[in-house]
């Protein structure tokens, strides 16, 4: 089965905005999710996004309790 969760380092900017590189895939989201808080730990002055395939479920810039996010079926 494909990793529907990924996290993603993701580029300010004008015309260069946009995910920058993905950084890891998960299957499971509370694994996705440690890696995400992991990866926004280690990139502090960056965004990380946690997307669940075309949704972001979180952006490091934005507080937003993860018990809020979508929890997928």
């Amino acid at each position: 089965m494909e990793n529907r969760y990924w996290i993603a380092l993701f580029k300010e900017g004008d015309e260069s905005a946009g995910v920058e590189r993905e950084l890891a895939r998960e299957h499971l989201l509370s694994i996705a999710h440690a890696k995400y808080r992991q990866t926004a730990a280690t990139y502090p002055n960056r965004i990380v996004m946690l997307c669940d395939r075309a949704t972001v479920l979180a952006r490091s810039d934005r507080s937003r309790p993860f018990a809020a996010m979508r929890r997928a079926s």
